[in-house]
């Protein structure tokens, strides 16, 4: 039987990830945990631990994040979900913003800082 993670509240996910990413140097693209020990946004949460991932993939946390990036960052989402004849997951999206090409350290925090003020203002 798997082991069940408490992430805790959407607000919990969202400090953890911005708390595991604190500067560019902390950021990587393309892998949950780099060698040199840099990680994506859910990398900051699970590091390299699958069976984490699967259950953060489905936390309202990621419905939030992708949310907003729906909302700040379209075009990085069009190039991916255009040709797809299915519903991407919010957690793919979260990662297909985390690994654009164009996605910067200073768009992931604008990501991060957004989302946290919406998991806030759930919580009020």
């Amino acid at each position: 039987m798997a082991v069940k993670y408490d992430f805790g509240t959407e607000l919990d996910v969202i400090s953890s990830m911005t708390e595991g990413l604190p500067t560019h140097r902390s950021w990587t693209k393309d892998d949950f945990v780099g060698e040199s020990g840099r990680k994506c946004m859910f990398g900051a949460v699970v590091g390299d631990n699958m069976d984490m991932l699967a259950q953060l993939s489905s936390h309202p946390a990621v419905e939030i994040l992708a949310g907003v990036i729906e909302e700040q960052y379209p075009d990085r989402l069009k190039e991916k979900c255009r040709n797809k004849t299915f519903i991407i997951s919010n957690a793919d999206k979260v990662q297909y913003f985390n690994d654009h090409p164009n996605t910067r350290f200073a768009d992931v925090r604008v990501v991060l800082d957004k989302s946290l003020v919406k998991a806030a203002e759930k919580i009020l």
